[in-house]
């Protein structure tokens, strides 16, 4: 069994794909399930760290079903407060989680349309930076770069 990481162009292929294609992501994940968690190393970017940024629920989910690891940022994205709240509970400071491209969490979370996640980050005592947007918790409006939430 090689040790050995697939070329950074199928990588590139994985992850551009991961953005908005879920017939492509099966498509190379079927020649190639080693690329499940390899990171494409311009971006420092997986495939569900792609699909994640991009709300591409249905690429995330099918990435998770394969064996990628759940993280923060796909939890919020996906709306999923259960694993969000254990997130946090194992540390605290993940409430200012980033994503690839440095994205912040709350702009995962914005596109969840889950306020409850949203307003999950919002109690925490370690939130400093939401995102370099607006963020309107007594409005119950959440606006974080192009992802906005109204409760």
């Amino acid at each position: 069994m090689s040790t050995q990481s697939p070329p950074q162009e199928l990588v590139e292929q994985f992850v551009i794909s991961a953005h908005f294609n879920l017939a492509r992501v099966k498509e190379l994940y079927g020649q190639h399930p080693e690329l499940l968690n390899v990171k494409w190393e311009k971006f420092d970017e997986s495939a569900l760290a792609a699909a994640s940024h991009t709300g591409q629920r249905a690429i995330a989910k099918y990435l998770l079903a394969k064996g990628a690891p759940m993280v923060v940022c796909t939890a919020a994205m996906l709306g999923d407060a259960g694993a969000v709240t254990s997130f946090l509970q194992d540390d605290p400071s993940l409430a200012n989680a980033r994503g690839a491209h440095d994205i912040p969490i709350m702009f995962h979370a914005a596109m969840s349309g889950r306020t409850d996640v949203t307003e999950l980050l919002l109690r925490s005592n370690h939130v400093w930076s939401y995102c370099n947007g607006e963020v309107a918790a007594g409005t119950r409006r959440y606006k974080c770069g192009r992802a906005e939430l109204r409760g």
